[in-house]
């Protein structure tokens, strides 16, 4: 499965428009300009089992005094994702939407690329509009004027 990292990597940077490939540890970076600000995304592939890998930062950084309810933010988010999870790092308060494919069953002959790129590209679209759609929650619950629930009902109902 190994040489299906660079591969994967080349998927990536094809869904990743105007990244660059960090070839020695084979991490796909960009920055993805949103209407609350510019999210930091990587892509990267595992050797272990072939999968392509997105995640995007958000621009906001959650104080500790606020972690748990964008925590419990991020729980209610999850339940309505189906290709884009959130998660939070509770130490150093960074958030992050993340999405991921088996690519093992694509290889480079017989349109796998194309397939290949089809698929990862919904999921990192999904994941892209999540983070646009949610990161008005985030920021209002980071900067506690709303509750979790009430974030979440107000974003979804727009």
């Amino acid at each position: 499965m190994a040489d299906q990292v660079p591969f994967a990597t080349q998927v990536i940077a094809n869904v990743l428009p105007d990244s660059t490939i960090d070839d020695e540890i084979g991490l796909v970076a960009a920055a993805i300009e949103m209407s609350t600000g510019v999210w930091e995304v990587l892509g990267g592939a595992s050797s272990h089992n072939a999968m392509a890998l997105f995640q995007g930062v958000s621009p906001t950084e959650v104080p500790e005094d606020r972690r748990l309810a964008v925590a419990e933010l991020v729980s209610r988010i999850n339940r309505s994702t189906e290709l884009a999870h959130f998660e939070i790092d509770m130490d150093d308060g960074l958030v992050f939407c993340s999405t991921a494919v088996d690519l093992s069953v694509f290889t480079e002959v017989d349109g796998g690329m194309a397939a290949a790129e089809a698929l990862f590209s919904a999921h990192v679209a999904e994941a892209i509009e999540s983070m646009e759609l949610y990161q008005p929650a985030i920021l209002v619950v980071t900067h506690g004027d709303t509750s979790p629930a009430e974030a979440v009902r107000v974003v979804e109902t727009r």
